[in-house]
């Protein structure tokens, strides 16, 4: 990810970087762990109706139950979505891994020339 901001960015500041990519990359995690959030704390408050376990069921009684014990499904598929939440972050934690690298070679062949 370079370009001719890269460049601008690195005469002006002395760090080789681009906002955009940073940018959209932290605005993607924002989003999707705001949603991660969102769809656990409505799963974890959410009551649905299910038959009654044993005689009573038989009996035809019915109790509200939270819905990741009723569908316990939805725990894996929670902790999963909030996971892939955080793969803007690792691409982002690369990119300025990589960034860092770039900086250092291209102030050193500055500074030493």
């Amino acid at each position: 990810m370079a370009n001719g901001e890269c460049a601008a960015v690195w005469c002006r500041t002395g760090r080789w970087c681009t906002a955009q990519a940073a940018g959209i990359l932290q605005i993607l995690f924002v989003g999707q762990a705001g949603s991660a959030v969102v769809a656990g704390g409505l799963l974890s408050q959410l009551w649905v109706l299910v038959p009654m376990p044993g005689i009573w069921g038989v009996a035809g009684g019915w109790w509200w139950v939270p819905a990741t014990v009723a569908y316990p499904f939805l725990v894996p598929l929670l902790v999963t979505y909030g996971l892939v939440s955080l793969v803007p972050l690792e691409i982002l934690r690369r990119y300025r891994k990589k960034w860092k690298g770039i900086t250092q070679g291209l102030n050193h062949g500055f500074w030493s020339s």
